[in-house]
């Protein structure tokens, strides 16, 4: 995780399950958790319209990962991807964030735009480079329709085991 006052150095961030930790201000959600059924899951209620405004990254297609039901961000030149900012989670919806996403994905900078042409810098969860994206783009709608009901059992499962093992 690469922590904002530290971008520019690119020094990794400390954890922020600790004191002290790399505080991100500002999510782009780009897949599953832009569903309000993953986000109670995740992070214990909905999001208010408040804390989550429509964005789009640039430069990016949003893809299958290889063999999952969730996505990822491929770069891409002259493509979009629209999700969502995301602003004022507390401690404990970040630690959640950090357990859904395991080591599947690292928390790196991003530039969103904004309606009005506003940028911005956020952070997104993405997979570490030697994962390979599949070639075949992943909507929110297909997702819902195909693989959201097993998809919530195991991510139910998942949260249940890892927060039983003291993560």
């Amino acid at each position: 995780m690469i922590c904002v006052a530290h971008l520019s150095m690119k020094v990794p961030c400390p954890n922020i399950h600790k004191p002290g930790g790399c505080v991100p201000a500002r999510y782009f959600f780009y897949g599953t958790l832009l569903d309000p059924d993953i986000q109670r899951l995740v992070l214990g209620r909905r999001l208010t319209n408040r804390q989550q405004r429509p964005a789009t990254v640039h430069g990016y297609r949003r893809v299958h990962v290889r063999g999952a039901w969730y996505p990822t961000l491929a770069g891409h030149p002259g493509a979009e991807v629209h999700g969502a900012i995301v602003t004022g989670l507390i401690r404990d919806e970040r630690v959640r964030l950090d357990w859904f996403e395991d080591d599947d994905y690292t928390l790196l900078p991003i530039i969103v735009s904004l309606r009005g042409n506003l940028q911005q810098q956020a952070f997104a969860y993405m997979p570490p480079e030697p994962r390979v994206p599949g070639d075949r783009q992943w909507t929110l709608e297909e997702w819902r329709r195909r693989f959201k009901r097993p998809f919530l059992m195991r991510s139910r499962r998942w949260m249940v085991a890892k927060w039983d093992k003291g993560w």
